[in-house]
């Protein structure tokens, strides 16, 4: 195989003994949307009591020693919520709501924390790491479900991002003889990363962003696939079928090219397969095994596969019909005669090395490098993409070099924990990877499903230690209890006590001598589990004025960790000792894996669930 190499054309963009992506940091353009958002409402009466409070120093006093009313401003992103201020007020005008600018935008694998991940990458060039530790998902659909062995963290791991070790991220391209008697391949590119960039997927933007894309393309020694036929040898024109015609006949002064699928594909298949002689052969198409097979036998050198923003391909997610196509061509005993790379999904630093380790050679990466240059940040493309955006060039390509310079180090911490020296040892390596689906049927085969412990138990009562403490519940440290429902009262409201005599939690209150309800207390209020009762106040109302909604600043609160609704049981079990209504998820979180996969059925718990 070697012999072969050196005698076909080699392109090695990898020619430095250490390959290193300089960072500089570039400050975004435009403000970053922050996950939630500070509002004070009209309650407010001056206090200051939040001032104090906040030790961050958000609030402030504006130059008439008011306090700003609506969304404050955050003072560079310096708040954390901690909700303190929040649960100070005196006259709950405080609220913390998710914002709706950073919620609305998730498109395929581009959620809005992804983007977000991908805007601070691409400022600082850092690895965006968490004193508080991992706040996400243990499992979900797609790459969410895949987990990478780090067995070889307990030893001294490589280190390939401080230079102690070097680990090597380089791919080859083109078609690799594994056998006597196979003709070498036309050319051999050698890239020192495993990603290319894609330009063909949009229509074309303004010069300033094409050059600065294409800066980045040259300082990171990669490739980037364009629609019209470049001078340039670092960019990869993408032909349809109809257009063939237009290539002249010396094509030999490209790398590669790349034919797209469509109609008249097979004809245009064979009619450049004769004319590249010099050039690599690459194929743009969906996910198709047999196709794919076919396509590796008849001479392509490269197959371009593509998914849509979610990760779907016509056999399934892409992480697995990337297995699927890869193990066809290991049973084929063609693998090494190919180059998978894949495409239309990558959106996260995650996605690259988990590609890799289903069977790609390397990936292709299109709508991220338009969230590093802020010129899309969510939502549909076709309407939210800034077409005809003028750009700095050098910040632009600034940009893409840092967000690519930390996936570089995230991959090598991967490769580092794995033992690995190389990325191309990942490819198809999947005994590097814990498949969330397969453990989860290996679990129920060996354990079966939930059992629920008897009611009676085997050892006798008078046996069983007796845990004997007095409940003394605590009065609360704040002015108001954080609640998952918000109640409200309208000038409907006649003050008739009705509401006052229904609810059994306390939230509606006339004390004797009043003629007016307070405040509701919204932190008594059960919500959902009191819709089916008796009492429940919304219908007893004669005037309708009782309204019933999840709390705002609830909908903002919490990770999949540690959801809203355990934060606040877990304030109410320790201020009253009792496990908390119905409407509270106060067991498991949301975080899909782990312990939040166990329920402990109890007689309390059925008593609940009967309730």
């Amino acid at each position: 195989m070697l012999e072969a190499l050196k005698s076909s054309s080699v392109v090695n963009l990898n020619s430095d003994s250490r390959y290193h992506i300089s960072i500089q940091p570039a400050p975004p353009r435009n403000d970053v949307p922050l996950r939630l958002l500070l509002v004070r409402n009209d309650a407010c009466f001056n206090c200051g009591i939040c001032v104090d409070a906040c030790v961050y120093g958000v609030h402030h006093r504006q130059e008439d020693m008011r306090m700003q009313i609506g969304v404050l401003d955050q003072q560079e992103n310096v708040c954390r919520t901690c909700l303190r201020c929040v649960r100070e007020c005196p006259k709950e005008a405080l609220s913390v709501p998710p914002n709706p600018e950073f919620v609305h935008g998730s498109f395929g694998h581009w959620t809005a924390p992804v983007i977000t991940a991908l805007l601070k990458q691409a400022e600082t060039g850092k690895v965006p790491v968490s004193g508080a530790g991992y706040n996400g998902k243990f499992a979900g659909p797609g790459f969410d479900g895949i987990w990478t062995d780090m067995s070889e963290i307990v030893r001294p791991t490589r280190d390939g991002i401080h230079g102690r070790e070097y680990i090597s991220t380089a791919i080859i391209l083109g078609s690799r003889p594994c056998s006597a008697g196979v003709p070498p391949p036309p050319r051999v590119i050698e890239l020192p990363v495993p990603f290319l960039f894609d330009l063909a997927q949009f229509p074309a933007f303004h010069p300033s962003v094409q050059k600065a894309i294409l800066n980045a393309t040259q300082e990171l020694k990669t490739l980037t696939f364009v629609r019209d036929f470049p001078s340039q040898q670092s960019l990869i024109p993408v032909i349809p079928p109809s257009e063939i015609g237009k290539i002249k006949e010396n094509i030999d002064q490209h790398w590669m090219i790349e034919l797209e699928d469509g109609e008249g594909f097979n004809v245009a298949f064979h009619e450049l397969k004769k004319r590249c002689n010099g050039t690599l052969l690459s194929v743009r198409i969906p996910f198709d095994a047999d196709r794919a097979l076919n396509l590796a036998l008849q001479g392509a050198h490269v197959l371009h596969l593509m998914t849509d923003a979610a990760g779907n391909t016509p056999i399934g997610h892409v992480s697995q019909a990337m297995r699927t196509i890869h193990l066809k061509l290991v049973d084929a005993g063609i693998r090494d005669r190919i180059t998978l790379l894949a495409g239309g999904y990558v959106a996260a630093a995650e996605h690259l090395p988990k590609s890799i380790l289903c069977g790609a050679d390397g990936v292709s990466l299109d709508l991220t490098l338009l969230v590093a240059l802020q010129m899309w940040k969510g939502g549909d493309p076709a309407d939210q993409m800034e077409r005809f955006a003028i750009l700095d060039s050098e910040w632009g390509s600034r940009r893409i070099r840092n967000l690519m310079a930390s996936w570089r180090d995230q991959l090598l911490e991967i490769l580092g924990a794995m033992g690995l020296r190389e990325v191309r040892r990942l490819r198809g390596e999947v005994g590097r990877g814990l498949f969330f689906e397969e453990l989860q049927k290996e679990f129920k085969s060996v354990f079966g499903t939930a059992l629920e412990v008897p009611s009676k138990p085997a050892i006798p009562k008078e046996l069983i230690p007796q845990i004997c403490a007095s409940l003394v519940p605590v009065q609360r440290n704040f002015h108001n209890e954080l609640a998952k429902f918000r109640v409200s009262v309208n000038q409907n409201c006649i003050h008739c006590a009705v509401c006052v005599d229904t609810c059994p939690f306390g939230v509606f209150q006339m004390p004797n001598g009043f003629n007016h309800l307070l405040p509701p207390k919204s932190s008594q209020c059960i919500g959902s589990a009191c819709e089916t009762k008796d009492f429940y106040c919304v219908p007893k109302c004669p005037t309708d004025a009782i309204k019933v909604d999840l709390d705002s600043t609830f909908q903002g609160m919490g990770d999949p960790r540690w959801t809203g609704d355990l934060l606040i049981s877990t304030f109410k079990e320790a201020e009253t000792g009792v496990t908390p209504e119905t409407s509270f998820e106060s067991e498991v979180g949301a975080s899909e894996g782990g312990f939040d996969r166990i329920r402990l059925v109890t007689r309390a718990s059925r008593r609940r669930a009967r309730a």
